[in-house]
């Protein structure tokens, strides 16, 4: 709405203008992280070169408008000066045309890369999965849902993994183990919350509902066996700890919290199990 406030003033979009637009985004209640994502630069050039697109559409426009009224003086030149003016509109008209065509093709090109921009400032590299940031943009967009749940999984025993096999077989580890339960929770909102720790957000689904859902995807997990594909080495099972907690209204971090405790617990308990509170199970 700023850029097309500025172009309908008949000016081009200059950078100071970017860096005010995006500073007094910055500045808004739900906006101070916008200056800071990895996709800023890249969106600032996109603005430039949409705003120089449109720009121009614009002068061909005027002096496409200038041209056909000083053609409009001529028109007393008889039928030639007549055909004359028409063959050089129409072309006129056609080479716009042509160039609007090709501006709109490059407008719809540069939303799918500001798309493409904006989900990778939410994804793990890694495993392709929604990352923490990611995670807590999915639980705020439903934080008016009711009677839902969030669960933290920890892949147990994990740095021996690394101590053993090295950090590649981890990266892999990990990536399988985002896999496997991406298949088990099926349409639930998974994420890597960090290091070997993953995150799901049931939405609208309690929380003796989500245990027994995540209880077949702790089954699943460790019913599989592990190896290195480069040098055929038997890993073995990998297995996850989880804990769960009921998620009420905004108080997300609330409610992560208490499913971090539980997580705990399943770890004293001995790992590889899922646990919730008793009251929250009912």
């Amino acid at each position: 709405m700023a850029v097309d406030a500025i172009l309908m003033e008949g000016r081009r979009l200059l950078q100071a203008d970017v860096d005010f637009i995006t500073a007094t985004q910055a500045a808004k209640p739900n906006g101070g992280n916008a200056a800071t994502e990895p996709s800023h630069d890249a969106l600032r050039h996109q603005t430039l070169r949409l705003a120089d697109i449109a720009a121009h559409a614009a002068s061909r426009s005027s002096d496409f408008g200038r041209d056909l009224s000083a053609g409009l003086f001529q028109l007393s030149g008889g039928p030639n000066s007549v055909e004359q003016i028409v063959k050089a509109m129409v072309q006129r008209t056609q080479d716009i045309q042509a160039q609007l065509n090709a501006a709109s093709s490059e407008i719809e090109e540069l939303r799918q890369q500001v798309e493409i921009s904006r989900d990778d400032a939410h994804r793990d590299a890694l495993t392709g999965l929604l990352n923490r940031r990611g995670a807590r943009r999915e639980m705020s967009a439903r934080r008016s849902s009711r009677n839902s749940s969030v669960a933290l999984c920890d892949v147990d025993h994990f740095k021996q993994v690394n101590d053993t096999f090295g950090h590649g077989v981890g990266d892999r580890v990990l990536k399988a183990v985002g896999d496997c339960l991406s298949q088990s929770l099926g349409s639930h909102t998974l994420a890597r919350w960090g290091g070997e720790e993953f995150l799901v957000f049931f939405d609208g689904v309690s929380v003796a509902k989500a245990v027994a859902i995540l209880e077949r995807a702790r089954s699943n997990l460790e019913d599989r066996t592990f190896r290195d594909r480069q040098t055929d080495e038997f890993i073995g099972s990998v297995t996850i700890s989880i804990g769960v907690a009921a998620f009420e209204g905004t108080k997300e971090d609330v409610a992560i919290e208490a499913a971090d405790r539980m997580l705990y617990e399943a770890k004293r308990g001995g790992r590889n199990r899922v646990v919730a509170a008793v009251s929250e199970t009912r």
